[in-house]
């Protein structure tokens, strides 16, 4: 345990709403943000989901000690960042994107968006992720 307050907030989410991820990816990523803040002394997660018509947004809050832009853009290419590298890669191995926004003194915040399992499309159908706002 890390000793770590978790919150989920769910903004216009179905109760079934599903995303494509690979199968045993969830537990990967999430302990991998859950240790993240941890080690970045956050007393407090927030997982606030929202659903768009062919995503799920989920926004990973901690209040830990937050990150300069140049720490964040750094972080693939250190051994800091290797739990990162995985959020990463299990992210976008489901289709999705994700990227991190964090201010030093405030904590750090893990945007990810998955493609929603939308059951009628065809295999290989492009079902658009919104990543205008994605770096």
């Amino acid at each position: 345990t890390y000793g770590v307050k978790i919150k989920v907030d769910c903004e216009g989410c179905e109760a079934d709403a599903k995303v494509l991820i690979p199968e045993n990816s969830p537990n990967l990523v999430w302990s991998n943000i859950i240790q993240n803040a941890a080690k970045a002394g956050a007393t407090e997660i927030r997982f606030i989901y929202t659903s768009e018509p062919y995503y799920i947004q989920i926004v990973c809050a901690d209040n830990g000690k937050g990150m300069t832009k140049q720490e964040v853009d750094d972080l693939p290419f250190t051994r800091k960042g290797q739990g990162i590298w995985l959020i990463r890669e299990m992210v976008h191995a489901s289709g999705g994107v994700c990227w991190w926004e964090s201010t030093p003194g405030v904590g750090t915040k893990l945007i990810i968006r998955l493609r929603r399992d939308l059951g009628s499309c065809a295999s290989g159908d492009d079902i658009p992720i919104d990543t205008h706002s994605a770096p």
